[in-house]
């Protein structure tokens, strides 16, 4: 199936939704219809008509009682993700996070299926009344690829079942659990999804879009590689008669950050380039205007910046 069905697929079993509720857990989810979903009062299971998205909630993860540091804990979270997903498996990151506005654990991770298909996947633990929780959330690449927001979305519905409504971000700030990524738009520029891509406009003028990708672009490149990627992919995107004037990356553990100024050579408009790549997904966002709309929208472009946090950032 290719990704275009694919993703019309999952876009259409997306239309409606049923409540999913894990008794003995207080908790309850959000699973569009015609996903597959087997519940019991302490687990859910659910799988996509495609197979290629699947969302497991238990109480698997059961940390050693010895144990008391985070560290230690961490690495006992490592080990149960290992043990789910096989040997060949690249732990990307771990840390704490706040989910579902409680502390917890996470860990996200790629790994090779026994049929050779790549994966991406996380896992968050928190404290639940019958001990700590787990969800993990686990996609082919491919897949992912198209319909990586989706899945953001239903990750979002998962609250309480009773008591407090859980936890609702304020409307401007925008999660992505898969990535391990929060961002914050200012709040006048009205941020509109189509597709894998978030866009909209300052009130000056200045059009902006954030590409979302769900898979790291870039980790592991020197910055020459980043710059030129970023280059390769203006030209594609605009045509070879661009003229570059700024550039600069910063790479290592944690995120890497990559800017890329250009224009083209018979027109006024400036393209900026701003990449963000978390190791567990790239996120690249673009702005387009003439000089004096840059200049009035610069701040609200710098506190966007400043704003994309790594959940496991506290």
């Amino acid at each position: 199936m290719n990704r275009i069905a694919l993703f019309l697929l999952f876009v259409c079993s997306q239309a409606y939704s049923a409540v999913h509720t894990i008794t003995e857990l207080n908790l309850k989810i959000d699973i569009p219809s015609g996903w597959s979903v087997k519940t019991t009062p302490y687990t859910l299971d659910a799988v996509d008509p495609s197979g290629a998205h699947h969302i497991e909630i238990n109480l698997d993860f059961v940390p050693n009682p010895n144990t008391f540091s985070e560290k230690d804990k961490l690495k006992e979270l490592e080990k149960f993700c290992l043990a789910y997903a096989g040997t060949n498996i690249g732990i990307v990151d771990s840390g704490r996070v706040t989910f579902m506005g409680l502390p917890a654990l996470f860990a996200g991770y790629r790994y090779t299926a026994p049929d050779g298909k790549l994966h991406c996947a996380v896992t968050y633990v928190f404290d639940n009344k019958a001990g700590k929780a787990q969800i993990t959330i686990d996609s082919t690449r491919e897949s992912l690829v198209m319909a990586g927001y989706a899945i953001e979305d239903i990750v979002k519905t998962l609250a309480p079942a009773a008591g407090p409504a859980g936890y609702h971000p304020k409307t401007q700030d925008m999660y992505f659990y898969t990535a391990n990524l929060k961002v914050t738009f200012p709040y006048d520029w009205k941020p509109a999804l189509t597709g894998n891509t978030i866009s909209g406009e300052t009130k000056s003028g200045v059009k902006w879009a954030l590409e979302i990708f769900p898979e790291s672009v870039f980790e592991m490149k020197s910055q020459f590689e980043i710059t030129a990627l970023l280059k390769k992919h203006a030209t594609a995107r605009y045509g070879k008669l661009l003229q570059f004037f700024g550039e600069s990356a910063i790479g290592g553990k944690g995120m890497t950050v990559a800017a890329l100024h250009f224009s083209l050579a018979d027109s006024k408009k400036i393209w900026m380039y701003y990449l963000v790549d978390t190791g567990l997904g790239t996120f690249l966002f673009s702005t387009q205007a003439e000089g004096t709309g840059f200049t009035m929208s610069s701040k609200d472009i710098e506190s966007f910046m400043k704003s994309f946090k790594k959940l496991t950032d506290w």
